[in-house]
């Protein structure tokens, strides 16, 4: 399944880049997602991403592994599975609410993921890639007295990620895509320095990008349970449908 739109560059649009082709390391340790394939004719992973309609996006996070890994104590481990359509965004939070954004005008042709139009009501909502999910949950650890020690918010946001061209250091042209999962967690802890003194608080912030995932079949950065401390074990995006011929 071929693109039917190029550029002017005859790359296949919208995933043309003006300039000069950047260098990426596909041998490194942990290489990001990459296939060879020349920029005007897509290779078939590309090809399928040209023309999905619906993804599965699921992860699992490990408490024991980020806490083994950074010395804390997250209380719970979280999984979540989603199922977004080309064109939206899944937002779920522990209010119990789940929002689509943009459902009304998804992508649900090739014609409209090249146009890729976003309702004007839901402009302001941060889209990112082709579909995602974003899963935020708060936790809070106490004593047996109800005193809080330390609150903590957990975020993940998985995307079909776009690709776009690029080249391997042997100079092969390859269409490479990155951040198709992004977890952040962060803690504030309360304590007081002196018994029956004031509450001060203290932030830390953990920033997990180089965790790894499954993409479409092919291993992103080591592949789930490979970074962070093995901290997502599970952490995949798959195609589930394409657009009808």
């Amino acid at each position: 399944m071929i693109a039917p739109f190029q550029s002017r560059l005859r790359m296949a649009w919208p995933f043309a880049e003006e300039g000069t082709l950047s260098e990426i390391d596909t041998a490194a340790t942990n290489p990001p997602w990459s296939v060879v394939g020349d920029y005007r004719v897509p290779p078939p992973e590309v090809c399928d991403l040209l023309t999905a309609k619906q993804y599965s996006m699921n992860f699992e996070f490990s408490s024991a592994a980020f806490n083994d890994h950074y010395g804390e104590d997250f209380p719970v481990d979280i999984s979540f599975p989603g199922s977004p359509y080309t064109g939206t965004w899944i937002y779920n939070t522990d209010l119990g609410t789940s929002q689509t954004y943009n459902e009304a005008y998804k992508w649900d042709s090739q014609i409209k993921l090249f146009q890729r139009e976003i309702d004007p009501e839901e402009d302001a909502f941060a889209v990112f890639g082709l579909a995602g999910i974003t899963y935020i949950r708060h936790f809070r650890n106490e004593t047996e007295e109800g005193v809080p020690i330390s609150d903590w918010v957990f975020t993940a946001r998985m995307s079909a990620a776009i690709p776009y061209p690029a080249k391997n250091q042997d100079d092969e042209l390859i269409w490479r895509a990155s951040g198709m999962v992004f977890v952040t967690l962060d803690k504030t802890e309360y304590f007081s320095l002196t018994e029956g003194g004031p509450t001060v608080t203290t932030f830390t912030y953990y920033t997990l990008t180089e965790a790894g995932s499954t993409y479409l079949g092919i291993d992103d950065l080591g592949g789930p349970g490979q970074g962070e401390g093995g901290c997502l074990p599970v952490a995949d995006v798959a195609i589930i449908s394409h657009f009808d011929p």
